[in-house]
């Protein structure tokens, strides 16, 4: 009863907080318009989080990640031995990491190296790939799910783009290291640091290259994990916040690492385990909690409110809007324009983005309108010769069948009559009535009538 009840008052708070944030011309510009976006960021952040159970979710990933490490390095140190990199590869893993952490590394990667994965034959090959692709379909799934993707990678697609991000990142991580250890021992640079004035600051400035390496390797994760296109500066953002607070934790961990002799009494020489375990654990939640930024800073950047907000026009507002979009729209692509964006339209129409962007979802999902990229740029999505206006009008209305079984209505055989009646009467009222008519663009039977009599016309 205490847990409903907190459901209840949380739900209910957070209608009114969300309905504050995405209340339609909002009079404030400047400062204030910029204040309230990074609060609608962090809000949203916060909020998916905790509707996501973002630590369950990162529970999970890491059984799943001690699962699919073991996989992971085999393959990366079977690559980097066969270029010559294996003895920096595994320094560059080692140095990264605290000693407890670094200790179990250890043991992983004096069993990998043992592990000859050219002796394992096909079969045991076929099944070291396989659960990697597992462990990263895993973790692909969690961002979909925060990111709302309609569906994940294909399997081909999964086993091409697994294991070349698994080929390449190792690769890639060694050559930025090996650049970095040579514009360090440059003349000029050794020059710099030995200037009395401008040497503490550019010893400080070389301190966060680990910190812009994490950055990017953030960023990258943000843009290719979700099966769905991220817009860079959402991946950014949510980056450089994720790289300060895995550093942060990462700073913490090992201040508080003074105490792990007391867990050497309990558990012995296995005390770096758990330690481990609850490092991974964290920094899931880390970088779960980045996805949620990227995520909510895209939502807010887009003008798009989360679902749970009650907009502001009511239905039949909501059909005269998805009218006027398809409108504009058919007759961009009719005169070949180039087509409207979201933004173009919330100006041209006197009303917000977010109003738009839910009309454009609602006609995107029926198929009506397509669009073509994040930026919301929309064209019809079908041929105009035979859209219908009643079409338009039932992709923002719905039908009767939906979420009946989720609002659990009794069936009255009464009412389900009326409203039978009442969209029988709509449909016999607008019959056939196609939209390029309400958009005023010649149909093709307008056309052709138009050719044959010009003739006759020429001749009277």
């Amino acid at each position: 009863m205490a847990r409903k009840k907190e459901q209840d008052w949380f739900s209910e708070t957070d209608r009114k907080i969300l309905a504050w944030m995405w209340r339609t011309g909002h009079p404030w510009g400047g400062l204030k318009r910029y204040l309230l976006g990074s609060l609608k960021v962090a809000y949203l952040s916060l909020r998916n989080s905790y509707l996501d159970r973002l630590p369950f979710q990162a529970n999970a990933l890491t059984f799943i990640t001690l699962l699919g490490l073991v996989p992971a390095l085999a393959i990366s140190f079977s690559l980097a031995k066969g270029l010559g990199f294996a003895d920096s590869l595994e320094g560059l893993i080692i140095n990264e990491y605290t000693a407890s952490q670094a200790e179990v590394l250890k043991y992983i990667i004096h069993y990998v190296q043992n592990t000859k994965v050219g002796t394992l034959g096909m079969v045991g090959l076929a099944m070291l790939v396989l659960t990697l692709v597992l462990t990263l379909s895993s973790v692909e799934e969690t961002f979909n799910r925060i990111w709302e993707a309609p569906h994940s990678r294909s399997w081909p697609r999964k086993f091409t783009d697994y294991l070349s991000v698994l080929v390449i990142c190792p690769l890639l991580v060694l050559s930025a290291t090996a650049s970095w250890a040579g514009i360090a021992s440059h003349s000029v640079v050794q020059w710099v640091l030995e200037t009395p004035w401008l040497g503490p600051v550019a010893a400080q400035s070389f301190k966060l290259a680990p910190l812009l390496i994490l950055v990017a390797a953030f960023v990258f994760l943000y843009l290719f994990l979700p099966n769905t296109k991220v817009p860079f500066v959402s991946a950014l953002l949510a980056g450089v916040v994720t790289a300060i607070l895995w550093w942060t934790v990462q700073s913490i961990y090992i201040k508080f690492q003074l105490g792990v002799s007391r867990y050497n009494a309990i558990y012995g020489g296995f005390a770096s385990l758990p330690l481990f375990m609850v490092w991974l654990q964290v920094s899931w939640q880390v970088l779960l909690f980045g996805a949620e930024l990227a995520h909510a800073h895209n939502l807010v950047s887009k003008g798009t409110p989360p679902k749970d907000v009650a907009y502001r026009l009511n239905p039949a507002q909501r059909e005269a809007l998805a009218l006027g979009i398809m409108q504009k729209a058919a007759r961009r692509f009719q005169a070949g324009d180039d087509p409207w964006s979201v933004a173009q339209l919330a100006k041209e129409l006197r009303v917000s983005k977010g109003e738009v962007w839910s009309v454009v979802d609602d006609l995107v999902s029926a198929g009506l309108l397509a669009e073509l990229n994040q930026e919301g740029l929309v064209l019809p999505g079908r041929t105009l010769d035979n859209l219908l206006v009643c079409e338009v009008l039932a992709a923002v209305r719905g039908s009767l069948d939906e979420g009946r079984e989720a609002l659990e209505a009794p069936e009255d055989p009464a009412l389900l009559t009326l409203m039978g009646k009442v969209l029988q009467a709509e449909e016999k009222a607008l019959g056939r009535l196609r939209l390029l008519e309400v958009a005023e663009i010649p149909t093709p039977e307008a056309k052709a009538s138009c050719s044959t009599s010009t003739p006759s016309q020429e001749k009277s």
